[in-house]
């Protein structure tokens, strides 16, 4: 993977053409308009966002920031940064119908719909066949004048500003190389590709592929807890698509709850043993069947996988 980022800080050193996307959703749909960059603009574009992504890909080689696998159930490091092959389905979805730049109509003044349903803009670095293509999420202030008035000051006097002005940064969430997406911030990466309307639509099929396989007493609660906070849903999310998950029964459980000392309780109804899920310590349940706690038919390794902290006997 490191490979990759080299050939970004070769590319990011070569005099690359840039071009600016906007992107808007309205009716569940992207919509795209390009926007003109020339001269002392494009360069500054150009200077300002291939910097950001080389002080990145510099801190990693020096060991300053870790490249780790993306996982949307943890919390990422600050000094971390994911990685996600775009062969995901719905990252790829969201990729594949961004048109060339050739092909998308450039943004003229007037168009409010759009501008007041901005979603995210791309950034496209592009050198002889090789392209970087940089995600940033929209806000509220990237119009500045969308309403109030703005003005400037010359030679003593306040003059109203008439056209419209936008705001950009020097910052980006993600960038997408070679079928690669590196990810600054997860947290604006997953709306930008709608990570968590996918989770909500899709919350029942997650929980009922749970219930299925893992027998909890009280899974009606754990149903709620977990529509409530879409990181454990994106947990159970993980859990239900594992590779592991299919593996997992009654007895490995209980046998990982006693090794390891897990705090989960199991009763007994009508003949079947069932997990009781406590929303007090709600965390523990989704911990033990995600399988952090490596004591469990996996493997013989006992510590937590986030923290490799080792668990006491």
């Amino acid at each position: 993977m490191e490979s990759k980022l080299q050939k970004v800080k070769e590319m990011l050193n070569k005099d690359f053409a840039a071009s600016l996307i906007l992107v808007s959703e309205y009716e569940k749909e992207f919509k795209f308009r390009k926007v003109s960059l020339e001269g002392d603009l494009a360069d500054e574009f150009k200077s300002k966002l291939s910097n950001k992504i080389l002080s990145v890909v510099d801190d990693i080689h020096k060991g300053k920031k870790e490249l780790v696998k993306y996982n949307p159930a943890r919390k990422k490091g600050k000094h971390e940064i994911e990685c996600l092959d775009v062969k995901n389905r719905r990252i790829k979805s969201v990729i594949d119908n961004i048109p060339e730049t050739t092909g998308i109509k450039s943004f003229t003044e007037g168009e409010e719909e759009f501008i007041n349903s901005l979603h995210f803009y791309i950034l496209v670095f592009e050198i002889k066949g090789e392209k970087i293509t940089i995600f940033r999420k929209c806000n509220k202030k990237l119009k500045v004048n969308n309403c109030g008035i703005i003005s400037w000051f010359s030679k003593g006097v306040y003059n109203k500003f008439e056209e419209s002005l936008f705001l950009f940064d020097n910052k980006f969430d993600c960038f997408l190389f070679e079928g690669k997406i590196f990810i600054r911030s997860t947290y604006y990466f997953h709306l930008i590709f709608r990570y968590y309307e996918e989770l909500k639509s899709n919350a029942d099929n997650i929980l009922d592929t749970l219930d299925q396989k893992v027998p909890v007493s009280n899974m009606d609660e754990l149903r709620e807890a977990c529509k409530g906070h879409l990181t454990m849903l994106a947990k159970v999310n993980n859990i239900a698509s594992s590779d592991y998950f299919n593996d997992i029964d009654m007895e490995n459980i209980k046998f990982a709850i006693k090794e390891c000392n897990v705090d989960v309780d199991v009763v007994e109804e009508n003949g079947r043993e069932k997990l009781v899920f406590d929303s007090a310590n709600r965390w523990e349940i989704l911990k033990l069947l995600a399988d952090d706690y490596l004591g469990s038919v996996m493997t013989d390794l006992k510590y937590e996988v986030n923290s490799k902290k080792a668990v006491n006997n």
